[in-house]
């Protein structure tokens, strides 16, 4: 799974995706979800887990909080996405078709709370 921040180049930037993903790191990643989700985790460095590959030095830590405040920068490729129990929920609602099939054309807007949206595609196309 490649993890890159888009700044620009295109009218839905600045956005982070997560692309390039086999149906088995897609289910990796649903589970982060849920552990965010029910409680069982507060926080997960994505770009350090061993099956994402973060491009250009991009930085993504995924925070169980209150509110749902989304992405922001918290650096020049350093990001924080807060988001509570029920959002964690639905973004793992929204991952579960990725995990048995991971087809190239198809994609799935995770979050857009924020100031940087999260796009969820197999391939680099949106």
């Amino acid at each position: 799974m490649t993890l890159e921040y888009l700044h620009e180049g295109s009218p839905d930037c600045p956005l982070i995706r997560l692309f390039a993903f086999t149906p088995l790191e897609a289910t990796k990643l649903r589970t982060l979800f849920v552990s965010l989700s029910d409680g069982s985790c507060d926080e997960i460095k994505l770009d350090g887990l061993p099956f994402v590959e973060a491009r250009r030095d991009v930085s993504l830590r995924l925070r169980r909080a209150e509110k749902d405040t989304g992405i922001r920068n918290v650096g020049s490729t350093t990001f924080d996405c807060d988001l509570t129990q029920e959002a964690w929920a639905e973004m793992a609602d929204k991952t579960e078709p990725f995990c048995t099939l991971a087809e190239a054309g198809t994609y799935q807007w995770l979050n857009e709370d924020g100031n940087v949206s999260l796009l969820l595609s197999p391939s680099e196309c949106w």
